[in-house]
C-alpha cells in the first residue's frame, strides 16, 4: 500500500493550471514600472541667509516620462509645487527655492520627489 506524506507539497493539475493562467498577468503587471532612473545635479544660483535658490539639471534615463513634483531638504519649509515633466532620455532644468527656519546647512542632501516614480537625492553645497 502506498502512502503519501500530507506535509509534502505536490503539484496537482489544478494548481498547475492556476499558475499557468496567473503568471503572465503577474509579469505584465510590473512591466515598465519601478523607480525612475534619474541623474540630477544642483547648482546654487542665489543664497540669502535663510533662502536658497537652486538650478536643478535632471536627466531621465528611464523608459517613461517622469514629473518632478517638489524638492525638500532637512530643516527647510515646504516648497511650491514644481510639476516639471522630463521625457524619456531627455534633460530638463528646473528652479527651486528652499526657505530654511534657521541657517542654511553647509552641505546637505535635498530630496527630489517624483510622485509614484519615487524619490531621489541630490547633494547641495551652498
Amino acid at each position: 500500500m502506498k502512502t503519501v506524506d500530507p506535509t509534502y507539497p505536490r503539484l496537482t493539475r489544478r494548481s498547475f493550471c492556476a499558475m499557468t493562467l496567473a503568471l503572465p498577468s503577474l509579469a505584465f503587471a510590473h512591466d515598465d514600472h519601478g523607480a525612475a532612473d534619474i541623474i540630477a545635479d544642483a547648482e546654487v544660483k542665489s543664497f540669502d541667509g535663510s533662502t536658497l535658490t537652486l538650478k536643478l539639471s535632471i536627466y531621465n534615463r528611464s523608459a517613461h516620462a517622469v514629473t518632478l513634483f517638489a524638492v525638500s531638504a532637512p530643516g527647510a519649509l515646504g516648497t511650491e509645487a514644481l510639476f516639471v515633466t522630463i521625457d524619456s532620455s531627455t534633460q530638463a532644468e528646473a528652479r527651486a527655492t528652499l526657505r530654511f527656519e534657521g541657517a542654511v546647512p553647509g552641505i546637505f542632501t535635498a530630496v527630489l520627489d517624483f510622485g509614484e516614480d519615487g524619490q531621489g537625492p541630490v547633494l547641495v553645497m551652498p
